[in-house]
């Protein structure tokens, strides 16, 4: 007799999504400009630190109005570049999601108009 706890385990990890590859490899552009603006963000976000840090130490410690003016310039740049950084990656990102989704109905819909119309008497949808 089966305990109540010996549920079996689902199938986890990345090798469920490998047959979504296929899906998602006619945009290789669309994913290699969204991976550049994901390091683009990176790299700039891990930069704000060096930006926050000029503008204690050049702006208030060293007591200079004019670097800290070009400090606070600065760190306010590097905050544009990751936005608009952010932006790109999540417009691309969305878009592959979209045209994948719609490739992925196609293929659905396309193997359902070529199955036996007894398939739909024995598997009822709804």
């Amino acid at each position: 007799m089966r305990s109540v706890n010996q549920n079996p385990k689902p199938k986890a990890g990345l090798s469920v999504l490998l047959p979504l590859i296929g899906y998602v490899r006619p945009y290789k552009k669309a994913v290699a400009m969204a991976l550049l603006a994901l390091f683009f963000t990176a790299a700039v976000s891990l930069s704000i630190g060096q930006g926050v840090k000029m503008v204690i130490d050049q702006g208030f410690i060293a007591r200079s109005k004019d670097a800290l003016a070009s400090s606070i310039g600065l760190l306010a740049i590097m905050i544009v570049l990751m936005s608009v950084g952010s932006f790109v990656r999540f417009y691309f990102m969305s878009w592959i999601g979209e045209r994948a989704i719609a490739d992925i109905r196609k293929a659905v819909f396309q193997r359902l108009i070529y199955l036996h119309p007894a398939y739909f008497e024995d598997n009822r949808s709804g």
